[in-house]
């Protein structure tokens, strides 16, 4: 049975203030390129440059006497390929304009200082990261911390910048993280001699990334005085693959500090741990096989709640009890819980709030959800039709996060604990108020398994039936609809949907926990196109869409589920792989250099890819399966990934599957580029309408693109397997 929720209304949510007035007196010439006006009447089409330019808020966070929210926001342009980022500050009653503090290159991390007068931040110079402070009466910015990208530290290590910090409640103090590496001379002498190859700190990333001495580093625990204007190393971590520390929580009298950390112990996962501030002395409090985050201690220091993320499977709330000494379990079957925003107390010490994307199997927007500290059930306190994450701690009954929805675009607010009335302070983004969007409508629906997922369909407004229909994978919360979500960058939903085409941000069933190769089959491969089956034959037997036109799109794992559609269905007649696939193909098993990857594989796939598992391979793996391929297939990864995924291109390429790929250099497993965002987006619309509808877009400069689609086109309606596909009926 499919479930629809309309996403137009948002529930209790005001609007206290669109003033665009922004004050720049602190803001130096040339920096100022972050604003906006009053929304245009009218109803415009959007555009792609239109999604590339959209403005995001980050990190909203109040002042310690609940009066103020400062907050980030950030904007891509693509005259110079760059990122901006503008620090506001705003009246939480919304009683003012909101202000322009500053605009820089980055600025991320901001934090509050205990007395409230001056908003520390994470900004990056030519060679250095920087933790600046603001001061609120005077706008001076100072440098706090310096991280020299090319100095020494005391102790021989190569520094790499600064990562995560925290201000000490007395605000005397900072803890700060800062990756170290292999000294200079130890660098020249492994350039010179060549080095020894440690699979078990290594893998192939570090080579192809030029970091191959950073197994010989670590990361280190630091503490800055800011009286004296010292610094000293409080613990190392001991060399472990991919050192990191984390989730840095003073306690309350600001003896110790929480981590979250790697350690031999914890394996490929993480240790919660205590470090005490004077000693630096390591105590572990949880090592279990599972990733952890959103470290809170109690306001009186005896408990610390986290969040428990095992590989696969449900997340829970935990919490350690320091008098007993161990800890316990207070909430379970949590759906990708946002650990990295902390886990809040309220004042009575009495309820925890986390921000979490459902509970049990039942999907829903990202929001903020409650659970006594005593244990039992989690109830979800944010109106459910709107998506809040990236949220603050509370400060007077109040918790600021970006408030947004599939249709609403996102906004700093406010959600009263008490009430559960949520407000929002400004629209960043009031050009969209002249554009025109395709309506999203959230999706429920189970499948012949009986597993729940959901999903949003964005569907164009002229009610046409029988739409084309392009489907996105995977990972939606709840953003709002322009691009696909914050994650998957280059897939423009908005644009295909206004171009005559359905689109569905699909979520998969989830991954369960992989014990064996049968598990693996199921949560990667029959359990995700078996939703797809479902919500395809639901939404053609509506008649809103054509199921003979029917594309698959997906970024990371969403790529191995698109692959296993492809070689295990005749549902897609038009493919896109994006950074995604090549999970389990048999190249993977050895090409990642790491004995932890090695192992996790051994449990998934149930060996290596030779003996009596490889079978398993063949049964599974995209590239032993390619002839099966019948749709074309547009991959798009940055150079670094592109060179795992050649396995996948050469094997198309071999079995005649129409097949384009394109490198995007220098890019990341998200595309961050503004550019790269722009062309890749283009190359979606063009591609999905070519196959899907026979379009091609009459722009001069685009004659060479669909010369060389026609000819993939031509050849593959040569083959009887494809004959049969739409587009083929179109070939003279």
């Amino acid at each position: 049975m499919l479930k629809r929720i309309a996403l137009l209304a948002c529930g209790p949510i005001s609007l206290l203030s669109v003033q665009s007035a922004i004050a720049t007196e602190a803001i130096a010439p040339g920096e100022d390129r972050i604003h906006w006006e009053p929304g245009l009447a009218g109803s415009r089409p959007i555009t792609i440059d239109d999604i590339v330019s959209q403005r995001n808020v980050q990190s909203p966070r109040v002042s310690p006497d609940g009066s103020k929210m400062a907050y980030v926001v950030s904007q891509a342009f693509r005259d110079c390929n760059c990122h901006r980022y503008a620090l506001y500050l705003a009246d939480v009653a919304g009683k003012s304009a909101p202000a322009k503090l500053i605009e820089r290159d980055l600025i991320s991390n901001i934090q509050w200082l205990p007395d409230g007068l001056s908003i520390s931040y994470f900004s990056v110079g030519e060679k250095s990261a920087n933790l600046m402070r603001i001061d609120l009466a005077t706008r001076e910015t100072v440098k706090v911390l310096e991280s020299d990208k090319e100095g020494t530290s005391q102790a021989g290590f190569f520094r790499r910048p600064i990562g995560d910090y925290r201000w000490s409640h007395d605000g005397r103090l900072i803890a700060f993280v800062e990756s170290e590496t292999a000294a200079p001379a130890l660098r020249d002498e492994m350039m010179r001699k060549g080095f020894l190859y440690d699979d078990t700190l290594m893998w192939s990333l570090d080579l192809s990334n030029k970091d191959w001495d950073r197994y010989r580093g670590s990361a280190a625990l630091k503490i800055y005085s800011v009286q004296s204007k010292e610094t000293r190393v409080l613990w190392r971590t001991p060399q472990v693959f991919l050192p990191s520390i984390g989730g840095l929580a003073w306690s309350p009298d600001d003896r110790n500090i929480a981590v979250v950390t790697k350690t031999p112990a914890a394996g490929i996962y993480q240790d919660v741990a205590t470090i005490d501030a004077a000693t630096g002395e390591f105590h572990s409090l949880d090592h279990s096989p599972a990733n952890k985050g959103g470290l809170s201690w109690s306001s009186d220091g005896r408990s610390l709640a986290y969040i428990s993320s095992p590989g696969f499977g449900p997340s829970t709330v935990q919490l350690y009890d320091f008098r007993a000494a161990r800890g316990r379990q207070i909430a379970g079957e949590l759906s990708a819980p946002s650990s990295g925003a902390g886990i809040a107390w309220d004042g009575s010490g009495q309820t925890l709030y986390f921000s979490a994307r459902g509970v049990g199997g039942h999907r829903e927007n990202r929001g903020i959800y409650a659970v006594p500290a005593s244990g039992g059930s989690a109830a979800r306190i944010s109106p459910l039709a709107l998506k809040m994450n990236d949220c603050d701690m509370p400060r007077q009954y109040t918790i600021a996060c970006v408030v947004q929805s599939p249709s609403q675009s996102p906004k700093p607010g406010t959600i009263d604990m008490r009430t559960h009335t949520v407000e929002t302070l400004t629209d960043v983004n009031p050009e969209f108020q002249g554009i025109k969007l395709a309506p999203v409508s959230e999706l429920h629906w189970k499948n012949s398994f009986g597993a729940e997922t959901n999903g949003y369909l964005v569907v164009p407004s002229t009610q046409a039936r029988r739409l084309p229909l392009v489907i996105m994978a995977y990972g939606f919360d709840g953003d709002f609809v322009t691009h696909a979500s914050m994650t998957d960058t280059n897939y423009p939903a908005q644009v295909l949907a206004q171009s005559g085409m359905a689109v569905l941000l699909f979520n998969d069933p989830g991954i369960q926990p992989l014990r064996d190769f049968h598990d693996t089959v199921l949560s990667y491969g029959r359990n995700p196109l078996a939703s797809i089956r479902s919500i395809v034959n639901s939404l053609a037997r509506e008649g809103v869409i054509d199921p003979a036109r029917v594309g698959y799109a997906g970024h990371s794992f969403g790529g191995f589920l698109v692959e296993y559609a492809l070689e295990h269905s005749n549902l897609i007649q038009a493919a896109e792989l994006h950074n995604g696939g090549t999970n389990v193909d048999p190249n993977v098993y050895t090409i990642i250099g790491n004995v932890q990857w090695r192992e996790a594989m051994n449990v998934g796939m149930g060996g290596p890819p030779w003996g009596a598992s490889l079978k398993n391979y063949v049964e599974l793996s995209a590239v032993l399966n390619a002839d099966k391929i019948k749709a074309p297939v547009l991959m798009e990864y940055d150079d670094t990934e592109a060179l795992e995924a050649f396995d996948m291109f050469g094997a198309l390429r071999q079995a005649d599957v129409a097949v384009e790929s394109y490198v995007y250099p220098g890019d990341t497993h998200v595309f961050d580029q503004p550019d790269h965002v722009y062309w890749s987006m283009q190359r979606n619309v063009d591609w999905f309408r070519f196959w899907l509808q026979n379009y091609e877009d009459p722009d001069s400069a685009k004659r060479e693109q669909y010369q060389r689609w026609r000819e993939l086109r031509h050849a593959q309606c040569q083959k009887s397997r494809s004959a049969a596909s739409l587009y083929c009926k179109s070939e003279p």
